[in-house]
């Protein structure tokens, strides 16, 4: 009889343990070991990933997107033309610049902005609420050569009117290659040239 009661308590022991070694398997969290790049969060063992990447771990780049210009500031324009100013009418003195900036689509379609008078040299700043901003590059431009170029406007005031504006610089630019130069994100402010020349500085917005 004791044989029996000492044998029968050997198995319930040995159920219990059973058991109790099943449920902590069954407990165990299925983000263990799950590495979510980018801001992605684990979710039942699979990475949920942030707006603009994707992947097991959310370490690919969304470039599906399109971006939005909130603002645009221009720096190192040129003050003069082969040496002569910029507005140089024939009655009066010269005067400097009358900046406006001009953005084209692959398509050729233009975005016209608001224009600085009399630009000093300073950096010029057009905020989100002016002419032209914000503006959006569609997805399928993204990829592609947009322009963006700056113009002295020769018909605002009284240096040189009737006159055809004049082409002071710009640049031709892709804007996904910002993107893939940031470091695997997408930066709130792409500067397009350097080297102290014409500059600018653009804060941006992306959506997917």
């Amino acid at each position: 009889m004791k044989l029996f009661k000492l044998t029968t308590w050997i198995l319930a022991l040995g159920i219990t343990v059973g058991l109790s070694g099943c449920k902590k398997d069954s407990d165990s969290d299925p983000c263990d070991g799950v590495s979510c790049l980018n801001g992605g969060t684990c979710n039942d063992g699979s990475c949920a990933c942030p707006a603009g990447y994707f992947g097991s771990n959310c370490a690919s780049l969304d470039l599906n997107v399109s971006i939005t210009i909130k603002s645009i500031v221009i720096s190192n324009y040129p003050q003069t033309f082969n040496g002569n100013a910029w507005d140089d009418p024939i009655l009066g003195t010269s005067t400097p610049p009358d900046i406006q900036w001009i953005f084209t689509r692959p398509n050729g379609n233009s975005i016209y902005g608001s224009y600085a008078l009399n630009a000093n040299g300073t950096a010029i700043t057009y905020p989100e609420s002016s002419d032209g901003l914000p503006f959006t590059i569609l997805s399928p431009d993204v990829d592609e050569v947009n322009t963006l170029s700056i113009y002295d406007v020769d018909d605002i005031d009284s240096s040189d009117l009737g006159s055809a504006n004049d082409f002071m610089g710009g640049y031709d630019w892709v804007p996904d290659t910002f993107i893939d130069d940031a470091g695997n994100s997408f930066p709130s402010t792409i500067v397009i040239g350097a080297d102290g020349g014409l500059q600018f500085t653009l804060e941006v917005t992306y959506q997917w």
